[in-house]
């Protein structure tokens, strides 16, 4: 095998596992609309930036509302796997 066919095959690897990682983040943010999360709870869940200008990433330290995150994740029959 010559670099190139190391290159090749490094690069192809990498597009694959960034394309895998792209499918597994869509289909949580998915899963999380569908069970009823806002747009702002599936950003906070998932570590991602929080655009709304109504609700800012320190609110969510308010017990009251992660244990809403929490009751909405437990109706998913994974929600073992859901809740790591």
């Amino acid at each position: 095998m010559n670099i190139i066919e190391i290159r090749d095959n490094v690069f192809l690897l990498n597009t694959l596992h960034t394309s895998y990682l792209y499918f597994l983040r869509r289909n949580l943010a998915t899963k999380l609309y569908i069970h009823d999360l806002t747009i702002d709870e599936c950003q906070y869940y998932m570590g991602h930036e929080i655009d709304s200008r109504r609700v800012l990433r320190s609110d969510f330290s308010d017990e009251d509302m992660l244990y809403s995150i929490y009751k909405k994740l437990l109706n998913d029959p994974l929600s073992d796997i859901c809740l790591l």
